[in-house]
């Protein structure tokens, strides 16, 4: 049977709304270091747990060989995949995904540049490369081995019906009726909430 969410209330979307400036709030007016360095590090502790949990709690042999075979895939096709252009069934998939989000970083560089330069006093130039590209890169990468092999395990088993629930309401849904397949879904959800409090540290780069 198919899970379908109905769509959040007024009510609770403001509830959380303030929640997230309350958050902000607290951790800016903390300070960089016991506030914003303090929900840093509660947030990849966090991320972390959750992956992990996903991992023991869902299909984890499913999880373990899509994802093996997903970097399979990758490393059989790295140099096609960034080179296509699509110039033959002109989908807009280049112009929707790939220029976009060139367009997207572009326009984000100089604020995450002026962020970093803040947070890394007495670090090498190594270091700033090394967690930044090489960890910032496996921790996604691990996001979607996990949690998108899982969401593709409920669509594929019949489990979750994510494809209406993006015709029909948006990606939130899609994600919140993931978490609710979990054991202890009420405690994944509030996790996952905290995970994505990442805005506060935005105040800090004037």
């Amino acid at each position: 049977m198919m899970l379908r969410r109905s769509a959040p209330t007024d009510m609770l979307e403001i509830a959380v709304v303030f929640l997230c400036i309350a958050l902000f709030a607290v951790s800016v007016w903390l300070g960089l270091k016991k506030g914003i360095k303090r929900l840093s590090d509660i947030n990849v502790g966090l991320a972390f747990g959750l992956l992990v949990f996903i991992l023991l709690a869902g299909p984890t042999a499913f999880l373990l060989k899509a994802s093996l075979n997903s970097l399979g895939i990758l490393a059989d096709n790295f140099l096609r995949m960034n080179f296509w252009t699509d110039p033959f069934t002109e989908s807009g998939f280049v112009e929707s995904w790939t220029i976009f989000y060139w367009a997207w970083w572009i326009a984000f560089a100089p604020y995450v540049g002026l962020f970093v330069t803040r947070i890394s006093k007495g670090r090498t130039l190594r270091q700033m490369i090394t967690g930044m590209l090489i960890w910032g890169s496996l921790g996604s990468w691990l996001f979607y081995m996990i949690m998108g092999n899982y969401g593709l395990f409920l669509e594929l088993t019949g489990k979750v019906d994510f494809t209406g629930i993006m015709s029909s309401q948006n990606g939130n849904a899609a994600i919140v009726a993931m978490l609710e397949t979990l054991p202890f879904a009420l405690g994944v959800m509030s996790i996952a909430l905290v995970k994505t409090l990442r805005s506060d540290h935005a105040l800090k780069v004037g």
